[in-house]
C-alpha cells in the first residue's frame, strides 16, 4: 500500500525571520529575505446562503449575483489581500467550511487557475476542474494548508474566488484567514553583492522558498512596485 504524505499546513509552509524567497513572474524572478512579521487571522463570512449545486452570490459591495467575487470587509469596503508597502509581503492561507465547498481563484484576475490545457475553468458547476475543498486533501478550515498559499507583494490587484455547492442543502460558506505580513528586503540585482546572492540562492547553495500563483504568466512590475528588476535564468 503506498501511503502519501500529508499535505504541508500553513504552519509549516510559513516564512520565517531571516528566510529567504523568491516569486516567479512572467520577466522572471524576484528574490528576497525575511526581517520580520506579524500574524493576523480572521473569519471572511460575508457569503449568503448558497443553495444547492450554486456557484452564484451577491458578496458586499456587489448588489448582483455573479460566480467572481473580490473579498472585501464590510462596513468600509476594505480589499483584504493587498499591501500597500512596498518592503512588505502578504502570505495568506485560507481554511474552506463546510468542508466539501469548493473554491476557485484567479490570481490575479482575470487569470483563473487550475486549468489544463484542454479543459479550462470557465463558468463553475459541478464538473468545473481547478478547485480546492476543506477536506484533509484540500484546505480544512481550522488547519488551512498550502494548497491555498499566496505571496502577495505591493499593490498586486485584483485577486477574485468563485465558490460552488456540491450538496443537496444549502450552505453558509466561510473562510478562515491566515496571513502574515513580511518586512522584507528584495536583493538587487544590479549590486553586485545582491547579485552574488541571488545565484547562491539560484545554485542551491543557499536554501530558500519558490513561489509562484501558477503557470500561466504573472505580469508585474516590479521596478514601479517594490525597486528592483527580475532575473531571467535560462
Amino acid at each position: 500500500m503506498v501511503v502519501f504524505k500529508n499535505i504541508p499546513t500553513y504552519l509549516e509552509s510559513n516564512l520565517l525571520r531571516r528566510q529567504h524567497f523568491g516569486l516567479k513572474l512572467a520577466d522572471g524572478w524576484v528574490f528576497g529575505k525575511v526581517i520580520d512579521f506579524e500574524d493576523v487571522q480572521f473569519i471572511f463570512d460575508q457569503y449568503p446562503t448558497l443553495a444547492p449545486l450554486s456557484s452564484t452570490a451577491i458578496v458586499p459591495p456587489k448588489t448582483v449575483t455573479d460566480e467572481w467575487n473580490e473579498w472585501k470587509l464590510m462596513p468600509n469596503n476594505e480589499a483584504i489581500f493587498y499591501e500597500w508597502d512596498s518592503e512588505r509581503l502578504l502570505q495568506a492561507f485560507i481554511g474552506i467550511h463546510p468542508a466539501p465547498c469548493r473554491l476557485w481563484k484567479r490570481f490575479p484576475s482575470p487569470v483563473p487557475r487550475g486549468s489544463l490545457s484542454k479543459i479550462k475553468v470557465t463558468s463553475i458547476g459541478i464538473n468545473t476542474v481547478g478547485w480546492i475543498d476543506g477536506h484533509q486533501s484540500g484546505s480544512p478550515f481550522d488547519m488551512p494548508s498550502a494548497l491555498t498559499e499566496m505571496l502577495i507583494p505591493k499593490e498586486v490587484t485584483q485577486i477574485e474566488w468563485a465558490v460552488f455547492n456540491p450538496l443537496p442543502i444549502n450552505i453558509a460558506p466561510k473562510f478562515k484567514l491566515n496571513i502574515r505580513r513580511h518586512q522584507v528586503k528584495y536583493y538587487n540585482p544590479e549590486k553586485q553583492a545582491e547579485r552574488d546572492t541571488i545565484d547562491a540562492m539560484w545554485s542551491g547553495k543557499i536554501a530558500w522558498k519558490p513561489w509562484s500563483p501558477g503557470l500561466d504568466p504573472w505580469s508585474y512590475d516590479t521596478s514601479k512596485q517594490i525597486g528592483v528588476n527580475p532575473v531571467l535564468f535560462k
